[in-house]
């Protein structure tokens, strides 16, 4: 009986100590907080690159070094909306048909990440209402949430009004990256280039 009584002692004191560590279990305590992705050296980059100018409907932000804006030559295909990247020793070859933009890095809320081909006056003319009113809403994006909707000749310009967090780019940054995944097949380096030919009437 008293072996018994022994056996039936232990048995209960070992359920008792299981069931109070397990009430007072809390996974907050045990997590470490590390950046495995880092130290594993694996970078946080888009796998797709959008040429597009923001939405009326999306506030968005743009890369806050002005010295990633790239200044370049593009054409836009009136008809399918494409833009085409051009390469500079082609731009007095085909000034009939390209125009001057900087490619600006975008990303909207959805931590999309876009690059707007934000078209700048062509050389001898005056700039126009749009041209600066783009250009301003692209420099306060620099650092707040905007948006910006057709007006009157001009963007109107208007920042959110929440305490919204700030966008979290790809990392390591990487600007010529971005601009090769967006251009990849849009890259005109050549009289002889599908597109050109057809807006010459060539084929």
């Amino acid at each position: 009986m008293r072996k018994s009584s022994e056996k039936l002692e232990a048995k209960t004191t070992t359920t008792a100590v299981t069931v109070k560590s397990g009430d007072s279990f809390n996974l907050e305590d045990i997590r470490v907080d590390q950046d495995f992705d880092k130290q594993a050296g694996i970078t946080k980059r888009p796998k797709k690159v959008l040429v597009q100018k923001p939405s009326r409907q999306t506030f968005y932000q743009t890369f806050p070094d002005k010295k990633v804006w790239t200044p370049v030559n593009i054409i836009e295909h009136e008809v399918s909306r494409e833009i085409y990247l051009v390469a500079d020793k082609m731009k007095t070859l085909l000034s009939d048909l390209c125009r001057p933009a900087l490619l600006v890095p975008t990303i909207d809320r959805k931590a999309t990440v876009s690059i707007w081909p934000l078209k700048m006056p062509i050389e001898g003319r005056a700039p126009m209402g749009w041209h600066t009113s783009t250009l301003e809403a692209a420099e306060q994006a620099q650092s707040q949430w905007t948006r910006m909707q057709a007006g009157n000749n001009a963007y109107e310009i208007s920042v959110a009004p929440g305490n919204l967090a700030k966008p979290e780019w790809p990392e390591p940054f990487n600007s010529e990256e971005l601009i090769r995944l967006a251009f990849n097949d849009r890259y005109i380096d050549s009289e002889d280039h599908p597109v050109i030919r057809r807006l010459r009437g060539l084929e």
